[in-house]
């Protein structure tokens, strides 16, 4: 037996090396008002900006801090530290890389080994070490991505480089970061897309433009209307549609019309008509690699069901499936729901053939009839203290085991109505059920036939 003197020696000594730790986690940070990084939620599966600030230490974000930092091992990640209203860097260990000095920066990942500050009302890069690398002579920039930088200069916007040249003078009133080679500009009121040399991709022109996607592809507005066009401005969809085109693949594009979705390929054709609720992009490599119509399958929603088309407008299953997943490898995990039963197995589209793999109850809970609750015996009919719920023409009724799970024991026996079916439905006070046995009566009996309960809880 452990003595109790022993017990509380183990717990000082446990606490004292807790905080031991929050005190060594935050020595190094204790002598700024605030500490400014940037940590990976694995909830939210993103970055996040995180600013700490206290004028009396940081014993209660120690830890977390520290756990944190630890799991950074780039040598491009900076932390930025305040003291008297200046700011400066330092890597994750605590050590101070760039003095504080300056009157505000970025902080976070660095890639390009380039810190943007501000001093004296302007803004410029320095290096790891302090050096400046761009001259403090813009009003505004942006951290670097991809080794460029957006800035503005008297209310102009531009890019520079990793080395300070402007590679895209400031001559926009609006620029966007890059995305797929291309990024959005405004000028004179007008939008379009430039490349990375500055390039004008088509003209600036429109009432509004989209970032290229993955395809790059651009999309844009004209008056109310929207369209695509390609990584050298020709037009692949003309401005014909009150709602943005989605590309589903490289060469077919989901089209709105009248709160109905239909597809569409590069050519303008008209493959699938606006008959959908919704149309989904495929997996990359759903179809081995083709892009002929004829090969790609998609899945879509209409009602409240999932069906399957092919994207030349071949249908290969109407959309009869309360679940449905991603094609791959020619078939699809699906679910089907029917006469409160859930059917769930996989669908083969080159023989058009449901596979079912399991056959689910659904767990649908009504209220027990009152006399249900004392009795080896009830006359279950629907009345005013019962349920039943309506689907494709039958009721079907559910039974909720709880204080009266004894009425309806195995061996036990109780008069089902016509044309109803019973479960035991096992309730956990904490809104979850479950079907506990097997079915009790099927949905053909006779009224009134009285039968055993089996499987009871």
């Amino acid at each position: 037996m452990i003595h109790s003197k022993t017990i509380f020696v183990l717990i000082y000594f446990f606490c004292s090396s807790l905080l031991l730790n929050a005190q060594s986690a935050t020595e190094k940070w204790d002598k700024y008002s605030e500490i400014a990084f940037t940590y990976y939620d694995s909830d939210n599966g993103k970055w996040v900006e995180k600013i700490v600030a206290s004028e009396n230490g940081y014993s209660k974000e120690a830890i977390f801090i520290d756990r944190v930092l630890k799991k950074i091992t780039a040598d491009f990640y900076l932390i930025r530290v305040k003291k008297k209203d200046k700011y400066g860097w330092t890597n994750t260990l605590g050590e101070l890389l760039i003095p504080v000095e300056y009157d505000g920066g970025a902080f976070g990942a660095m890639r390009s080994k380039l810190v943007c500050a501000k001093k004296r009302e302007k803004w410029g890069c320095i290096d790891f070490k302090n050096n400046i690398v761009v001259p403090f002579a813009y009003d505004k920039m942006s951290s670097f991505k991809d080794n460029l930088c957006q800035i503005t200069v008297n209310g102009k916007m531009g890019f520079i480089d990793n080395k300070g040249v402007e590679v895209i003078k400031p001559v926009y009133d609006k620029t966007e970061e890059f995305s797929n080679g291309a990024a959005v500009v405004m000028k004179d009121n007008k939008y379009g897309f430039i490349d990375k040399k500055g390039t004008v991709i088509g003209s600036i022109s429109y009432d509004g433009a989209f970032s290229f996607d993955e395809y790059k592809l651009g999309y844009v507005k004209m008056g109310a209307k929207y369209g695509v066009i390609d990584s050298v401005g020709n037009s692949v969809i003309s401005d014909e549609f009150t709602k943005v085109p989605k590309a589903l693949t490289s060469l077919l594009f989901r089209v709105e019309k009248n709160s109905k979705f239909g597809v569409m390929n590069r050519a303008g054709k008209l493959l699938i008509d606006y008959k959908y609720e919704n149309i989904f992009s495929p997996r990359a490599d759903a179809n081995n690699g083709s892009n002929k119509e004829s090969d790609i399958i998609l899945r879509v929603y209409y009602g409240t069901r999932y069906g399957f088309v092919k994207a030349d407008g071949t249908v290969l299953s109407e959309c009869v499936f309360s679940k449905a997943g991603d094609v791959y490898m020619g078939q699809a995990q699906v679910e089907m729901h029917a006469d409160a039963v859930t059917k769930k197995g996989t669908y083969y589209f080159d023989t058009k053939r449901f596979q079912v793999d399991v056959e689910v109850p659904d767990p649908v809970v009504v209220v027990a009839p009152g006399n249900s609750r004392s009795g080896n015996s009830s006359n279950a009919k629907a009345g005013s203290d019962t349920k039943t719920l309506k689907n494709t023409g039958k009721d079907i009724l559910y039974y909720k085991a709880g204080s009266f799970t004894s009425s309806l024991g195995g061996g036990n026996s109780t008069s089902v109505p016509c044309r109803q079916a019973i479960y035991y439905i096992h309730d956990d006070k904490d809104g979850h059920h479950t079907v506990k046995g097997a079915l009790i009566s099927g949905e053909n009996e006779d009224c009134g036939q009285t039968v055993t309960a089996v499987g009871g809880k």
